[in-house]
Parts: structure tokens; sequence; C-alpha cells
């Protein structure tokens, strides 16, 4: 992950997303957020992370979700496990940690099934995963 001036850190954990409303308010906010900033550097909201356009990264400040075990368990269960995917699909990089094994699978299984052209790496023994 970059330092924050060339790009913006999006933290879910149960403190900012403790309910399931709260988390999907949060992750739509941040890609209202994005669609602004693309529309803003004259770009095609939400087509130019998913092509994989080189350009982005000067007209747009990348993306990076951390986000904690807890709100991945959220994430999945309900509804909000498609802004999720969509959120991280945009995004340069995804770090998931105190994550149980299991969820390390979903998290990579989502990607890999959804996502082209990009890498996955899980790492951890189950007590301190990423």
């Amino acid at each position: 992950i970059k330092p924050p001036e060339y790009m913006h850190r999006v933290v879910v954990n149960s403190r900012n997303a403790a309910s399931t409303d709260a988390l999907r308010q949060l992750l739509q906010n941040e890609l209202d957020k994005l669609d602004g900033d693309e529309r803003t550097a004259g770009l095609e909201p939400g087509l130019v992370m998913a092509v994989g356009a080189s350009g982005r990264a000067a007209a747009v400040k990348e993306r990076a979700l951390i986000i904690d075990g807890a709100s991945l368990i959220t994430a999945f269960a309900t509804d909000c496990r498609h802004l999720l995917l969509e959120f991280s699909r945009r995004c340069k990089a995804v770090v998931a940690c105190r994550v149980s094994p299991d969820q390390k699978r979903q998290m990579v299984t989502m990607i890999k099934e959804n996502v082209e052209g990009v890498r996955t790496l899980a790492i951890g023994d189950g007590a301190n995963d990423v």
C-alpha cells in the first residue's frame, strides 16, 4: 500500500461498520466518491479500473481497502457482498486482516471468480492472517 498522498486508504472495521446498514452505507459512499473523482477527471466511472487502464493513477488517486474479519462476516452474510466486490474490483489493493482461514478463502475465491487479470495472495496460519 502506497503512502496516503498517493493512495486513498479505506478502512472498514467493526468500529465504523458495526452493522449491516453502516457497512452498506460506508461502501456505497466510497463508491460514490470514486465515481465523482473519475467524473471530475473526465473518466467513465467504474470503467477505468475494470479494464486496467494505466492512466487512471495520474488522474484519480488509487484506492486501498483494508477490512477486518468482523466486517467480512457481515459482508458475506448479507446483501453487502455485491458492494464489497464492486469496491474491491475498483481498488488497487485489498487487505483483509484478522480473518479466519475460511474468510480468507471466501475473499480470494470471490476475487478470482469475479475479477479478471488480478493476483491474489493469502498469508497466515489462522491466527494472524492477511
